[in-house]
């Protein structure tokens, strides 16, 4: 299947970055420079695996907004990502750390500072959601705080096309892994990832939008990041800063050293 390529205007997509960071100085993401005079769904879905496969880790501080049913809050935060799925997030206040939520293979852990004292186990998801007032699977799509998509080397590609009109490749995909459908908008100009919609059998549409491309190294990322349960008017966004990518990040910072915790 090919898609056919016109030569299209960066005016739309400088407008916005600009608007988006007109007061930062970060060098931008350059667009691609297609050569061919068509791009088949199997070449844009093989350039996105190519690209995710070279991420390995993340640091990054963030600030994260959350909407739901309890209101909207906002945290500063640290994070931590190595693949596969091993995630840290340290939350602040002004003066010192309130938790730290660690997440590593199926081991996951909550610590409460301000009663030191660990939850481990499938009941920190709950008491996540209850405290957030958010049902967004954080568990299963670690990969999008890193820009990625999750599961993607084992994605099976079902069929793509390119919508001129918005300047994007959709491509719809499955995984099995999973047991649900993935859709994918990757921009026509840059080949990067800008939203996916995860679907499964029974259980509510999350879709994430990645914003604000920057380059971080020699790679293109995404500075922004909204996690979305539409049906629910349920919302999450990171906004990071000074992330760095690639550059190594021990295990032992996977781990939680405390002095006797209750």
């Amino acid at each position: 299947m090919n898609f056919s390529i016109r030569p299209a205007s960066l005016f739309l997509a400088t407008t916005l970055l600009l608007a988006l960071t007109a007061c930062q100085t970060l060098e931008k993401t350059t667009p691609v420079l297609v050569q061919e005079d068509s791009l088949s769904a199997e070449t844009v879905f093989r350039h996105l695996q190519k690209q995710q496969a070279e991420f390995s880790d993340l640091k990054s501080f963030i600030r994260t907004t959350v909407e739901g049913k309890n209101g909207r809050h906002s945290f500063r935060q640290s994070l931590l990502l190595r693949e596969p799925g091993a995630l840290r997030l340290d939350t602040y206040s002004m003066f010192h750390t309130l938790g730290v939520f660690i997440h590593v293979e199926n081991e996951t852990l909550l610590y409460n500072a301000s009663k030191n004292q660990v939850i481990q186990g499938p009941q920190v998801w709950r008491l996540l959601a209850d405290t957030l007032g958010t049902q967004v699977d954080f568990k299963n799509n670690i990969s999008v705080f890193g820009g990625n998509i999750p599961h993607l080397q084992t994605l099976q590609l079902l069929s793509g096309e390119l919508d001129l009109e918005n300047k994007v490749y959709r491509l719809i995909a499955f995984d099995e892994m999973k047991n649900r459908k993935v859709e994918i908008e990757v921009d026509a100009e840059t080949l990067l990832p800008s939203r996916i919609i995860l679907t499964s059998p029974g259980r509510d549409r999350i879709t994430a939008e990645w914003f604000d491309y920057q380059k971080v190294g020699n790679r293109d990322f995404a500075h922004f990041l909204v996690l979305e349960i539409p049906d629910r008017k349920e919302k999450v966004t990171l906004k990071y800063s000074d992330p760095v990518i690639n550059e190594g990040i021990p295990a032992e910072s996977f781990q939680l050293s405390l002095s006797n915790p209750s």
